[in-house]
């Protein structure tokens, strides 16, 4: 008897073009897929997921109450916009067997009650919190760096929210080991082992500049100026170059992905961000595609190996925060390095090293039948987290703590971990009063 065909919603919420990609894959697998985002992408990748009038509803709905100034307005249309949410879940039970959410949410983005009803009725539900913001302490997250503790406990207390409801009811959760542990009570599957789907981009000749007299010509494309550091690569940068060598930073915000595509080769090299918690986001495996080195820096990013399939950190350039001004003195002097990261690039976009494929790793999840192993949360030390400068992460985490203890943390369950990173905080500031 011919096996069924799985079908499959993806949901509520883009990131970089992850599920887009995701599901083109998917769909080269013999997958029925259809994509359900609620909310507009700023940089307009290829599907916009809003096939559905139901869905195009809701995102008018969830755009008025984001656009009001007034609570009883901003709260009526998203009471409205969890409505159809609710329809739109209850009719989408005859077309599918597998939901893949992302960013921590579902298809009812307030209050997870599909979560119930899909469990019930015996769908398979794949929940990605792998992503950074959606699982992240806000005190280790540059997107809230100027925030007033009591907003930083209110949005833990959210995360903390969200997660459990996925915890609880959806079959499978993937997360990152850095961004997702803290939070995590519950053993995930690990995002690298699915990495980020190929991007629909040509892969073939190239106009790839050349580092001449003009200098090292770099690119930076931040999608938030916040998380990505995008002050302090400037001054970075202007400080090599008074230094005397020869580079140039260009800075592009604002474009559409296919705009910004067009424009990544004609550059040297790309620095994607200055504090990342993971070797390769959405835009460097999209450089990578296109034979232009990428720069990520980092704390802790080589002990990110050992997640890695085949144990291998994917082919970008990493280095630790404080080390890219050296880095790129580096890089303006010889050429080999970024020869060598071309060619790794090149290796990676044609899969020598025999990575497994990310559509046919997630098919398996949705049939049940994977090899994959689990991290335990309880394992992974990772304090430092995204956007800013560990002394400014230590800062955030004194602040929430002196104002309502590991409760405003979201530590409450886990005092044994709200002590060592109090510890890890105290000891940043020991050190870099003992540097000062």
């Amino acid at each position: 008897m011919k096996r069924k065909a799985a079908r499959a919603l993806i949901a509520p919420i883009e990131i970089a073009g992850f599920y887009t990609n995701l599901a083109r894959e998917l769909r080269g697998l013999g997958i029925y897929v259809d994509l359900a985002f609620y909310y507009e992408n700023t940089f307009d990748y290829r599907e916009k997921g809003d096939s559905f009038a139901l869905v195009r509803i809701i995102r008018k709905l969830k755009k008025k109450s984001s656009e009001s100034n007034l609570t009883i307005t901003k709260l009526a249309y998203a009471g409205l916009a969890e409505i159809f949410s609710l329809v739109f879940t209850l009719l989408s039970l005859r077309r599918y067997d597998n939901y893949i959410f992302g960013f921590g949410a579902s298809l009812l983005t307030v209050t997870h009650l599909d979560l119930i009803i899909l469990k019930l009725f015996r769908k398979k539900v794949i929940s990605v919190v792998a992503h950074g913001s959606e699982c992240r302490p806000p005190f280790m997250n540059g997107r809230f760096s100027n925030q007033k503790p009591e907003i930083l406990a209110r949005e833990a207390f959210r995360l903390i929210w969200n997660l459990r409801w996925m915890e609880n009811f959806a079959s499978e959760i993937i997360g990152s080991p850095y961004s997702t542990s803290i939070y995590a009570n519950r053993p995930f599957l690990n995002f690298f082992d699915f990495g980020l789907p190929s991007p629909s981009v040509e892969t073939g000749v190239r106009v790839q500049a050349e580092c001449g007299k003009a200098g090292l010509k770099v690119l930076h494309a931040p999608s938030s100026r916040a998380t990505k550091g995008t002050s302090d690569i400037i001054k970075i940068v202007d400080r090599v170059r008074n230094e005397g060598h020869p580079i140039n930073l260009t800075i592009l915000e604002g474009y559409s992905n296919a705009a910004l595509l067009e424009r990544i080769p004609q550059f040297d090299l790309v620095i994607d961000q200055l504090y990342s918690d993971t070797p390769m986001p959405g835009l460097a495996l999209e450089c990578v595609h296109l034979g232009v080195p990428v720069l990520v820096a980092g704390y802790q990013l080589r002990e990110l190996e050992s997640f890695m399939p085949n144990k291998r950190l994917p082919p970008t350039i990493i280095c630790h925060p404080d080390e890219l001004k050296n880095q790129l003195i580096r890089l303006t002097k010889s050429q080999s390095q970024l020869v060598t990261y071309k060619e790794e690039s090149s290796r990676y976009v044609l899969n020598l090293d025999n990575r497994p494929s990310v559509g046919k790793a997630f098919l398996e999840v949705m049939e049940g039948n994977h090899q994959l192993s689990k991290i335990n949360p309880r394992e992974i030390r990772y304090f430092e987290g995204i956007g800013q400068p560990q002394i400014t992460t230590a800062r955030q985490i004194l602040s929430v703590y002196d104002y309502g203890g590991v409760r405003a943390m979201g530590l409450k369950a886990k005092p044994a971990l709200a002590n060592e990173i109090l510890d890890w905080a105290r000891k940043v500031f020991e050190d870099a009063e003992a540097t000062s």
